[in-house]
């Protein structure tokens, strides 16, 4: 049986989030478009906390974890012909909280850096060369409910090949809104 791109995504998802993989801190969904190009892209990802306390200075405390998703990019055709693929990405965020956060709301801040790969080279009009890019987020959000368990955060991301390809670096921008939740 021969796997489509968003049915080998989902896969890769589901196994991560299983228990050989380790318990999961955060499943998250998010939907987005992008800012150069016309391209939606919607997805899930997986947290692992590693550390709720690498470091404190200036009042914050710097946590750490690392991120697996997936997602599925759909656009207009463009010049490349292609108008969807998925993406699989891998990254570990550094999350800036108030120190003195105690209470049943809390913002915080998070950069991250990672692997992304994608089941095309090209969509709408951007080539990227191959199917492999890095890929660098700032987010801003909050953490809220009586559990302290929901999660509503902007992410702003960039993916490009940093021309590894040896052609163009295209590159492309995402506004993302996420929606979290935290066991």
């Amino acid at each position: 049986m021969k796997l489509k791109s968003l049915d080998a995504v989902i896969l890769l998802v589901v196994l991560a989030c299983s228990s050989s993989a380790g318990a999961v801190d955060v499943v998250t969904v998010e939907g987005g478009h992008s800012t150069n190009v016309g391209v939606n892209r919607v997805g899930v990802t997986a947290n692992w906390q590693l550390n709720d306390n690498l470091a404190s200075f200036a009042g914050l405390r710097v946590e750490g974890y690392v991120e697996l998703g997936g997602s599925y990019w759909d656009g207009d055709r463009g010049l490349s012909g292609h108008a969807s693929l998925a993406e699989v990405g891998i990254a570990p965020v550094l999350r800036f909280v108030p120190a003195a956060a105690n209470s049943q709301t809390r913002v915080f801040g998070e950069i991250g850096l990672g692997a992304h790969l994608m089941s095309r080279s090209a969509i709408d009009v951007l080539d990227f060369d191959h199917g492999f890019a890095f890929g660098s987020h700032l987010g801003l959000g909050v953490r809220f409910g009586t559990c302290d368990c929901v999660e509503l955060s902007y992410r702003f991301q960039h993916l490009s090949n940093a021309g590894l390809g040896g052609g163009d670096n295209p590159g492309i921008n995402f506004n993302m809104i996420r929606l979290g939740y935290r066991f």
